[in-house]
């Protein structure tokens, strides 16, 4: 064996270059996540106010709750949600916070908030645990001065969503705390009654006759799937009006009924820190890596907060990619400090130079097999 080394140095030489340049290939371009899941420390604070509105679950319960829990030491993030009947506060923390102690804290401050809640409301009650979120990213969507969350509803889960989805990595995009919009048709019953043949029930089967939007079918080519969709010409309020209540379209919706376009009642409030917002929750694809996805948003964050700027802004709330980040460059760190040291005592102990530098060489080429092993089965490290 070592006769064929020394008369194929040319052929070793190109098997070793071959394979240092597939493993440092394999190692730039594999996918990063964490494995395991790594979770983060959390308290989530449930109070449940039996048939209050959103708004006034935040009004009543959130707002002085959020007052109380602000001056908690550690704390990372602090997420609110007010639905029908139900406030939720998250409050994240840092890696090395003590919860044993933290814990206390966390309920001294909830207890002194409770006397001043509504007595229908339950005694808050603190969950600690960790989490483990499938949301790559979570973004907070704020309104510019001037202008409301209704403002920016549409724009945001419209626009914005397709403009997200677009990202690479990017499988879904979750919103909290959007306020849609409805139609609302107040009939003038003594105008209704008035009418031969037709009541309230009969009005609404011809509205849903005449406004629809039903998946027809799809076209589809190698790459993409299109969704195909059959839908009415009735488009605006106009429209709606126009819509004939009689064979001989004598009577018209309008005619009966008042049409507006409303904000609908919300069924959720999302809170970054005390301010009303919109959330965004990213969700990652299966097979995509959490660092490529999280990258490939941020990226295209400043062109987004460009094309909105003068309506709204965009602010990162969670990276689960910044402790993975953090993780590989501890462990590159680690792994030079004991290349680094193993030559050191090679040295030391044989005096040989050249031996040292080969055995120092050896120690990153042997794991590069399972960096090319590892990316031509699509894993992630």
């Amino acid at each position: 064996e070592d006769q064929f080394v020394m008369k194929s140095g040319f052929t070793v030489m190109l098997t070793f270059l071959a394979a240092f340049m597939m493993g440092l290939f394999s190692l730039l371009f594999l996918k990063a996540s964490f494995y395991p899941e790594l979770s983060v420390p959390y308290v989530c604070i449930v109070t449940v106010l039996p048939g209050a509105s959103p708004y006034d679950v935040e009004k009543l319960v959130t707002v002085p709750l959020e007052s109380k829990l602000a001056s908690v030491r550690k704390v990372r993030s602090m997420i609110s949600s007010s639905a029908r009947g139900i406030s939720m506060i998250r409050l994240r923390f840092d890696w090395d916070a003590d919860m044993e102690i933290l814990g206390s804290e966390i309920r001294n401050k909830v207890d002194s908030a409770y006397p001043y809640l509504p007595d229908a409301a339950s005694r808050p009650v603190p969950v600690f645990g960790e989490v483990s979120d499938s949301a790559a990213m979570v973004l907070a969507i704020f309104p510019e001065e001037g202008r409301k969350i209704s403002d920016i509803s549409a724009l945001a889960s419209e626009e914005l969503a397709g403009r997200l989805m677009g990202i690479e990595g990017v499988a879904q995009v979750c919103f909290r705390g959007v306020l849609e919009k409805e139609i609302l048709a107040e009939v003038d019953y003594p105008s209704l009654m008035s009418v031969e043949n037709i009541d309230l029930e009969a009005v609404n089967e011809i509205i849903e006759r005449c406004v629809f939007s039903y998946p027809v079918g799809a076209v589809e080519n190698h790459r993409f799937r299109y969704e195909i969709k059959g839908k009415s010409d009735i488009e605006t309020i106009a429209d709606l009006e126009r819509i004939p209540l009689n064979e001989d379209n004598t009577l018209l919706l309008g005619d009966i009924a008042d049409i507006s376009l409303q904000d609908k009642e919300k069924t959720s409030v999302f809170r970054v820190n005390g301010r009303e917002c919109i959330g965004v929750e990213l969700i990652k694809g299966g097979t995509a890596g959490l660092a490529d996805t999280c990258r490939a948003v941020r990226s295209r964050l400043p062109e987004l907060e460009q094309l909105y700027r003068n309506i709204f802004s965009v602010e990162i709330l969670e990276d689960r990619s910044v402790p993975l980040v953090e993780s590989m460059k501890e462990l590159i760190i680690s792994l030079i400090t004991g290349i680094a040291c193993g030559a050191g005592v090679i040295i030391l102990l044989s005096g040989n130079r050249k031996a040292a530098l080969v055995v120092t060489a050896s120690l990153p080429l042997s794991l590069f097999p399972v960096f090319i092993f590892m990316y031509f089965n699509f894993s992630s490290f």
